[in-house]
């Protein structure tokens, strides 16, 4: 979808190996800003879809159905 919409390709083996510093950069960024929305990508059929919202370092909303990645963040 990225190219299609006139981005650059990313090879699959570098969006894997960067997932866990984006991770870690995500963690940072709910402890340090006072109000974070978060969003998941995954489905194409539901572009941006709000998985949680964070105030001051605590989740105060989140979807029932949440990715792994969100939950692995969380806890």
């Amino acid at each position: 979808m990225r190219v299609s919409q006139g981005g650059h390709d990313v090879p699959p083996d570098r969006i894997v190996a960067r997932f866990p510093r984006v991770l870690a950069y995500l963690r940072a960024a709910l402890q340090r800003l006072s109000a974070v929305l978060v969003y998941d990508n995954d489905d194409l059929r539901s572009l941006y879809r709000l998985i949680a919202q964070v105030e001051n370092g605590a989740v105060i909303a989140q979807a029932n159905d949440q990715p792994d990645w969100w939950r692995a963040v969380r806890d």
